[in-house]
């Protein structure tokens, strides 16, 4: 056991070598910036003042360079400590939801096609969380924890999640076998995640959203009219067929009972002699015909990486900034357990 101190602070916390710097100090309360903690978006920048670490491979290059390295900066959640460590970041100045490790029962396991399953869990007691985090599972049968993003409402004992199924994933595999369903127990770990919405900003928000990527997007929207938002909400989200967009029926719903909000689902893949009369085609393209100027406005985005880098681009020619873009790009584990 370490201890891991904040320089210019009096935040010194325990850390344990297995454990990576980024979660000692959130486990314990210290509020360090991040967001993904998996070295792809740089948010958990800090200096390393004193001690040496580990650093997992991983970063991605064109977030953290060689040149980072040399001149003492470090991804925190990417770095596990050899020695006892000072590192000197910012702290936020708003605290997050304490992160909790329990067990919750699945419910129910609710499927739109074959590649989304949405799995509902009851927890012992109500779990504080802030709209658009994440939980850790730790499922049966699994080596490594797995990520996954609240789709409900915080303050309830229940958990509803959106998981992607992929070709060989462990996940994916118990879920379609059957072998984690209903009645089984799943350990979970969180809240995680800054991915968090204001309703009390000014300007419009705009959502874009790909498939199981709804699933935090869908939170905040829906926590953004309990709290009676004026804003003007505006949602695309792609799918590829009907019974994929299932899983957005509520904000179909949504969308007709609340004036400030706007849907606009699209699918790519629906066969041509359907019933479907809505938009066809990639959620980009919607964009591009739908969005005018949006000067002032927040974007929040999550989904596969492509769509999501192309969706900035559009999003910045419309007159957005980049600092009011907000993204959370959706990727399968490294390993084959996904």
């Amino acid at each position: 056991m370490f201890s891991l101190a904040i320089e210019g602070t009096d935040q010194v916390v325990a850390a344990r070598k297995e454990e990576s710097l980024l979660d000692a100090c959130l486990t314990q309360g210290v509020p360090l910036p991040y967001n993904c903690r998996s070295g792809e978006c740089g948010e958990c920048l800090a200096r390393l003042v004193n001690g040496k670490v580990r650093e997992l491979p991983g970063a991605d290059p064109a977030i953290y360079s060689d040149e980072m390295r040399r001149d003492g900066l470090i991804l925190t959640c990417m770095c596990y400590p050899e020695t006892d460590i000072v590192v000197n970041v910012p702290l936020r100045a708003t605290s997050q939801p304490q992160i909790q490790h329990f067990d919750a029962v699945i419910e129910r396991v609710t499927w739109f096609g074959e590649r989304t399953a949405q799995v509902t869990m009851r927890c012992p007691t109500p779990i504080d969380f802030r709209s658009g985090q994440y939980f850790e599972w730790f499922a049966p049968g699994t080596s490594s924890a797995r990520s996954y993003s609240a789709s409900n409402l915080p303050g309830s004992t229940q958990l509803e999640f959106l998981v992607r199924i992929y070709p060989g994933g462990k996940v994916s595999s118990l879920l379609q076998r059957h072998e984690l369903a209903a009645g089984d127990i799943v350990s979970l770990r969180g809240p995680f995640g800054s991915y968090v919405f204001n309703p009390d900003d000014p300007g419009s928000a705009i959502f874009v959203a790909g498939g199981t990527g709804l699933a935090p997007i869908k939170s905040i929207v829906e926590s953004a009219l309990a709290s009676e938002t004026s804003r003007q909400l505006i949602l695309f989200y792609g799918a590829r067929n009907k019974q994929e967009l299932g899983c957005a029926e509520k904000l179909q719903q949504w969308a007709g009972q609340y004036p400030q909000l706007q849907f606009i689902p699209v699918l790519s893949e629906e066969p041509e002699n359907s019933d479907w009369t809505g938009r066809r085609g990639t959620v980009v393209d919607a964009m591009k015909s739908e969005l005018g100027e949006q000067f002032g406005a927040q974007a929040y985005l999550c989904g596969p990486p492509p769509m999501v880098d192309l969706a900035t681009a559009v999003l910045e020619r419309s007159g957005l900034s980049p600092a009011d873009i907000y993204c959370d790009k959706f990727v399968p584990a490294l390993s084959s357990e996904v």
